[in-house]
């Protein structure tokens, strides 16, 4: 373990040059912040233009922030990134901009930053702070227009809505789930699943959900799950920026999905993401835990359905039951009816046998 050289007065080491990083003597964190500021300052990092696809802004009164990130060549998977952001009467001012030529900072678009490099002892360790933004129109729409082609390719193929006239069957208990490792998503579907009143089997695959690998990560689990003995698969991976989603919006992992002969349901991101995987699946759901709550109402559901058809069809069978006791009932009345005529018309018979014998 590298030994820890304390600090003098005044919590600047004593021994570092200016602008030096610690070797084995280091020392804290304030330091070494302080020493990359210096670093960026020395490479004149105070006003630098970079482009790049911005994703993830939101705005308060006082801050607005996102990331700047680099794609790779296909276009989705993120290789670089660095956090920005602005005071809040900047940001106002960038976001108002962008609404007068028709575009929103919230719809992920390329954009051209002019800041500074800032390192923040409190807030972040390396920031560029947005000194001017703007909004690459042409290639944002390029990016939006290819999605959209790809969409209606697989719309036209009749892959898109191939899913959604399969039907989950009336009782779910068998699941594959494709899932990262470890995560959050992970361990919240099994939680609520664990809760609930039925008993379910999991079968899972873990799979990278980021990264240049994982669209074919992805589609081969939903292959091998659809050859399984399974009644759904369920696709599910926790919130983000939208650019982390990037796997979810291959073409690959959509096409996969759409030819499962086994109902898939995702439920990627947040409420507010939706991928080209959402809208090939069976039933896209806003968040992972969503998904598991909505198998378990639809095993309660159906429950509830077989309860009360086997109650309807209980009274059905009284109500008939009751009609044919009826009817009886008639029909026992019509023939005492019928043999009250026939002892009257025997007692009269009688009657009249006697009067005969009588003249005789």
């Amino acid at each position: 373990m590298p030994e820890v050289a304390p600090l003098p007065a005044g919590g600047q080491p004593g021994t570092a040059r200016s602008g030096a990083l610690p070797g084995a003597n280091g020392s804290d964190v304030v330091w070494l912040l302080d020493a990359l500021a210096r670093a960026a300052s020395d490479a004149d990092l105070d006003r630098v233009t970079v482009h790049g696809q911005l994703v993830g802004w939101r705005r308060t009164r006082t801050w607005g922030q996102g990331e700047l990130v680099a794609v790779g060549p296909n276009g989705r998977d993120v290789i670089a990134r660095v956090p920005v952001g602005a005071p809040g009467n900047v940001a106002a001012a960038v976001e108002s901009r962008c609404h007068a030529e028709g575009t929103s900072l919230a719809t992920n678009p390329m954009v051209t930053v002019t800041g500074g490099l800032e390192v923040h002892r409190r807030y972040g360790p390396v920031r560029l702070v947005i000194q001017a933004l703007v909004v690459d129109v042409a290639a944002s729409t390029h990016h939006r227009a290819t999605e959209a082609a790809i969409r209606e390719q697989l719309a036209e193929s009749g892959l898109l809505h191939r899913q959604q006239s399969l039907r989950l069957p009336d009782h779910i208990a068998r699941i594959g789930v494709i899932v990262g490792g470890g995560t959050a998503a992970q361990a919240d579907f099994r939680l609520r699943l664990q809760h609930a009143e039925d008993h379910y089997t999991l079968h899972e695959l873990i799979v990278p959900t980021g990264g240049a690998d994982s669209p074919e990560a992805i589609a081969r689990a939903i292959t091998r799950l659809a050859q399984r003995n399974l009644d759904c698969i369920c696709l599910i991976r926790g919130g983000g920026p939208q650019v982390d989603l990037a796997a979810f919006e291959d073409p690959e992992v959509a096409v996969a999905l759409a030819r499962s002969p086994l109902p898939v349901l995702t439920g990627i991101g947040h409420a507010t993401d939706s991928t080209l995987t959402d809208a090939a699946a069976h039933l896209s759901l806003p968040a992972p835990s969503a998904v598991a709550d909505h198998i378990i109402g639809h095993n309660t559901a159906r429950r509830t359905d077989q309860a009360t058809a086997a109650a309807e069809h209980a009274t059905r069978e009284q109500r008939a039951a009751l009609a044919r006791l009826q009817t009886e009932r008639h029909h026992a009345a019509a023939i005492q009816r019928r043999l009250r005529v026939a002892l009257v018309a025997l007692a009269c018979l009688a009657v009249a046998l006697q009067v005969v014998v009588l003249l005789r």
